[in-house]
């Protein structure tokens, strides 16, 4: 009637224990919670399984070590988090179309909140990426990733962290998949710069009609690059470019 019960490793007692601590909102980021020997005292479990633990979450950014040895609480690190998801959106086989969609609900609400609360900051951020795209039009990688870091200052731009980090991940995945434009076609990396330049100044003037319009248009130019490439909107996202990135 059951099947038999998986014994877990002891230092994944050691990461569940103090996950559930921090997520209960019992340890608070900075709180001190001692050093590896205190730690294997209270938890009563050998030093390699604490420090194993600790390696682990000291990884995933939830620890972090202060002059001492002792460890104190940290700030998950959105890489390590955005590439879980990203992964298990590539178990899930999700599909170009799938991405695409949300991509469009993501993109024009970031659009929307630059305008809104977008500052001299953003703006001077967002020409520094212009500048370093219009420097390296005829290098795909690069470009790819100038695109992806494009859009996620926009998507920052909405002070919304249930928003930035729904958006992330699928950043990483589909602007990924740009690089496949870029090193088929010219076009793809001049069309890109004058889309940029267009929504950085519709953003310096305040003119929401401009933005919109470019953005939507930005989108459409995307489609048709991916499409120009052969892909299939209704396949699973091929994952290449986004673990070679």
């Amino acid at each position: 009637m059951f099947q038999k019960l998986s014994v877990q490793p002891a230092y994944n007692q050691v990461i569940e224990a103090i996950e559930i601590k921090i997520l209960s909102g019992e340890l608070s980021l900075g709180d001190q919670i001692g050093t590896e020997a205190e730690l294997e005292e209270q938890f009563g479990l050998s030093r390699n399984s604490i420090r194993e633990g600790v390696r682990v979450l000291e990884h995933m950014g939830l620890l972090t070590r202060e002059k001492g040895r002792r460890l104190s609480v940290g700030q998950p690190k959105s890489s390590f988090i955005n590439e879980h998801i990203s992964r298990s959106l590539i178990m899930q086989r999700v599909t170009y179309r799938e991405l695409v969609e949300h991509l469009c609900y993501v993109e024009m609400a970031s659009i929307d909140s630059a305008l809104q609360r977008g500052s001299e900051k953003l703006l001077e951020k967002l020409h520094q990426n212009l500048a370093e795209t219009e420097a390296n039009l005829d290098a795909p990688e690069v470009l790819a990733r100038l695109d992806m870091e494009f859009h996620t200052m926009l998507a920052h731009a909405t002070n919304n962290n249930v928003m930035i980090m729904s958006y992330e991940p699928v950043g990483q995945l589909i602007y990924a998949s740009t690089q496949q434009i870029f090193e088929k076609t010219e076009i793809g990396a001049k069309r890109l710069l004058e889309a940029h330049s267009i929504l950085v100044s519709a953003l310096e003037n305040k003119d929401r009609d401009k933005a919109f319009h470019w953005m939507k248009k930005h989108i459409l130019d995307f489609e048709k690059g991916l499409e120009g490439t052969g892909v299939d909107f209704d396949a699973p996202v091929n994952p290449k470019y986004w673990m070679e990135k």
